[in-house]
């Protein structure tokens, strides 16, 4: 026998709309796509000496002393892992909105906003 904790979530997608499953599923994939492509940048990062990754960052005018060039790269990596975080918490409302449509075929997916625009009244 197991255990579960259960409990309901109210989730919203300020300021999306989607007015085809299809739009959903574009965002859905696009997400994924930014997803993978933080995750390779920093992969590269990873196996990357510190002059490779600053170069692209900066001007050649520039001159950094070895610590602002940490500064610039330790910047660059919270930058990409904030970024990264929020595309997860978008994917994650994401998938769950094309469950509840998965799950409600009977329903438009234009039920589930609270108003109309009003071109359509």
């Amino acid at each position: 026998m197991s255990w579960s904790t259960d409990f309901k979530a109210d989730i919203s997608l300020v300021h999306i709309v989607f007015r085809t499953k299809d739009e959903l599923l574009d965002s859905i994939k696009e997400h994924e796509e930014n997803i993978n492509i933080i995750k390779q940048k920093l992969a590269m990062y990873a196996i990357s000496s510190p002059k490779e990754i600053i170069e692209p960052l900066i001007n050649e005018e520039d001159i950094f002393d070895k610590e602002s060039r940490i500064d610039v790269i330790q910047g660059e990596v919270n930058d990409n892992l904030s970024y990264l975080e929020e595309l997860i918490r978008e994917l994650q409302a994401l998938e769950m909105f094309l469950e509840v449509l998965e799950n409600n075929p009977d329903k438009d997916i234009m039920e589930f906003y609270p108003y109309k625009d009003e071109k359509e009244e």
